[in-house]
């Protein structure tokens, strides 16, 4: 009986995401974040030719749910500091990149414009370990492009906590906390799974301290 049930929850789900409705929204909504991200990406390109100022960078260099949202917005508040455009390389956001195969150099490209559209001297963005991956950047590329950058590395002490919290946002598809926030009816962490997590961590960050120039 509660298979039964379960079936026809699954059922239920399946046609509710595929209803006419749901599925002329999504379409809705990719239009307008296509016509958000061209003007973006055009506005700040004219900003930088024409009005391209000094800046001096900092940049965060995290994993997932490691409390670089938190961060941001600590960094945010300060009025000489600003993080106007937390993650330029998200392609699901309106000031993020492309969602398919581009080059380094318009990565790089992009993260320079993106810069320059902060308002203060001191502002940054930032870089999300597994998308640097994706797209092949390491920190040398990074760092030949803001020879001037500060880094910031952040850490999280927990890392079971942060395994779960990232379990979570994957399941319910929610990486800001919101007033309507809901924990999922039930979430079960697999060990090897966790362990993968735990080593792929360390190797990150062993990765990072091999710059000698990230730790003077």
């Amino acid at each position: 009986m509660i298979r039964r049930m379960m079936l026809v929850k699954s059922a239920l789900e399946i046609l509710a995401i595929t209803s006419p409705q749901v599925v002329i929204k999504r379409a809705k909504d990719k239009t307008k974040l296509f016509r958000k991200k061209t003007w973006h990406r055009l506005r700040i390109f004219l900003k930088y030719h024409f009005r391209r100022q000094k800046k001096d960078p900092v940049l965060v260099i995290a994993k997932r749910r490691s409390g670089s949202n938190l961060l941001l917005s600590y960094l945010n508040s300060v009025p000489e500091l600003s993080f106007l455009h937390p993650e330029p390389l998200n392609p699901k956001m309106y000031y993020g990149i492309p969602n398919r195969k581009i080059s380094k150099r318009s990565l790089l490209d992009h993260l320079v414009r993106t810069l320059n559209d902060n308002p203060t001297k001191i502002c940054g963005f930032k870089m999300l370990f597994f998308r640097l991956k994706k797209h092949e950047l390491i920190l040398e590329d990074i760092r030949a492009r803001f020879p001037n950058a500060k880094f910031l590395i952040l850490y999280h002490r927990s890392l079971l906590e942060q395994f779960v919290s990232l379990k979570v946002a994957e399941k319910t598809d929610q990486w800001l906390w919101t007033p309507d926030f809901r924990l999922p009816d039930s979430l079960k962490p697999d060990a090897g799974e966790f362990r993968e997590f735990c080593e792929s961590t360390r190797r990150f960050y062993d990765e990072l301290f091999k710059y000698p120039w990230l730790i003077t």
